[in-house]
């Protein structure tokens, strides 16, 4: 099979999910919006299991998919949170704190091409902006579900964290290099997460994504040890 191709499919329709999210977002749609952005995430984590079917690593893949992720995971959420929080008053602080999510989230980016040409490894170097946009839209989406209105200065202060974990050398579990991940365990983990995410109308969302930001590090830890893949 053309797992690649599959997989490229799949990065469109997550692309598709993310520059959807932007025009939600304009039009105030902030809920929907966010769903658009956690969809975008699921497609990502599903292209990624579809190209390492494939026997081939292709370049063109893993640059193609980061393009989409800017957009869908940096781009979206960035737009999301400046109508959301920031939409009536045009001024330096919020434009600022804007452009550096996206500048880490670029670097971060650009960061995991580079380094990741060696040997595969079971930690991320910073946090992915995968995590860092699914987290921004879940805490939307918390938001939204109990009727909270969040401070401007709650907005700045996430945005800064998580613009200063992608760009930070903080170790973030990569779990799609286990076997686990990859098999049965994985996809009932995904499954499970996707029906409790429905459920709690996105609630459970923060809570995994949260875990993953605040916690994944200390499960990681100070290791600078690559690990096997499959059978080798």
């Amino acid at each position: 099979m053309h797992y690649q191709f599959i997989a490229n499919i799949v990065t469109i329709l997550s692309l598709i999910f993310g520059f959807s999210s932007i025009f939600l977002a304009l039009n105030l749609k902030y809920s929907m919006a966010s769903w658009f952005i956690i969809w975008a995430v699921l497609c990502d984590i599903i292209d990624g299991k579809i190209a390492r079917l494939s026997p081939t690593p292709s370049e063109f893949g893993k640059e193609f998919d980061s393009l989409a992720d800017m957009v869908s995971f940096g781009v979206a959420p960035a737009v999301l949170v400046y109508m959301l929080a920031f939409g009536n008053q045009f001024n330096i602080q919020n434009i600022f704190v804007v452009c550096l999510y996206l500048s880490c989230g670029a670097f971060r980016l650009a960061r995991f091409n580079i380094y990741s040409k060696g040997r595969p490894r079971g930690y991320f170097k910073g946090l992915p902006i995968t995590a860092s946009g699914a987290f921004l839209a879940s805490f939307v989406l918390w938001a939204h579900r109990f009727d909270i209105g969040v401070r401007q200065e709650i907005f700045w202060l996430v945005l800064l964290i998580l613009s200063l974990l992608m760009g930070s050398n903080i170790r973030y579990p990569n779990f799609s290099n286990f076997k686990a991940a990859r098999g049965f365990i994985g996809v009932s983990l995904l499954l499970l997460s996707i029906i409790a995410a429905l459920m709690s109308k996105g609630v459970a969302l923060l809570i995994i994504f949260f875990t993953y930001v605040a916690l994944s590090p200390i499960i990681v830890g100070d290791k600078d040890t690559p690990i096997q893949i499959g059978n080798a």
